[in-house]
């Protein structure tokens, strides 16, 4: 019996299935990195409800929400 590593057909098929494989985990990864707009509007109304700072979305993701105080942007310009 042959050992499956020197079958003439062992070595694409196993690079076939690997490559197949890093498709499927990256195609996967990269869909799990969009957000909604209804995360995109949460986070908006969330930075937008603060009554005595001004501040505004600055940065959102599936897991975070960053707000900057426009006062702090005004400086940096």
């Amino acid at each position: 019996m042959e050992s499956l590593g020197k079958h003439p057909y062992a070595s694409p098929t196993r690079d076939a299935f690997i490559a197949l494989c890093l498709a499927i985990a990256l195609s996967i990864w990269a869909l799990s990195h969009r957000v909604s707009e209804d995360i995109i509007e949460e986070c908006k109304s969330a930075c937008a409800s603060t009554p005595t700072i001004s501040s505004y979305m600055a940065e959102v993701s599936a897991t975070k929400c960053i707000c900057k105080n426009v006062e702090t942007q005004k400086e940096q310009e």
